[in-house]
């Protein structure tokens, strides 16, 4: 019984920016890096990885449902959700970056979601071995998300606060 499921977002699947994209895109792929086949390699253990890009705590949800067969005949179930569900819509906010916006998962939910995930995985008969995110550069990465989004706020391929932030 040295099976692992893993479930979660583009960190858990070991999605990287493919380096060879043609200027001006952004492109990803599959690293064969990933914790999950570095874990899998280094360990010998047999790694089912569920994760999606842009997975959320309910997209998740769905998938542990979806894969309880595996799930119950795993040891062990490493989760890793929370980057996607704390994203925002970013179209909307490269068009009115000083309104209120919500994120994608409000916490409330997310809390109540990933607790049930966590109970739900237990029941099933494995252990949940929870992860959590590395830490991000928040203006860098809003500066990333959103370019290309409103040529308003870029100029000559530079990033332009349009007004102060309250």
């Amino acid at each position: 019984m040295n099976k692992i499921c893993a479930f979660g977002d583009s960190v858990m699947k070991g999605i990287v920016e493919d380096c060879s994209r043609v200027a001006g895109s952004v492109k990803y792929m599959i690293s064969n890096l990933s914790f999950a086949e570095i874990c899998s390699s280094r360990l010998g253990l047999d790694i089912r990885n569920y994760a999606r890009f842009g997975g959320t705590i309910n997209q998740g949800m769905d998938l542990v449902e979806k894969h309880k067969d595996d799930v119950s005949d795993s040891r062990y179930c490493v989760i890793e959700y929370g980057g996607n569900d704390c994203s925002y819509h970013w179209d909307e906010i490269s068009q009115d970056p000083v309104s209120v916006h919500n994120p994608l998962t409000m916490l409330g939910d997310f809390r109540r979601q990933y607790s049930a995930m966590i109970d739900g995985i237990c029941k099933i008969g494995a252990k949940p071995v929870l992860l959590s995110l590395p830490l991000i550069d928040s203006e860098r990465y809003f500066k990333h998300i959103t370019k290309g989004l409103n040529p308003a706020i870029w100029q000559c391929g530079n990033w332009v606060q349009p007004r102060e932030f309250p």
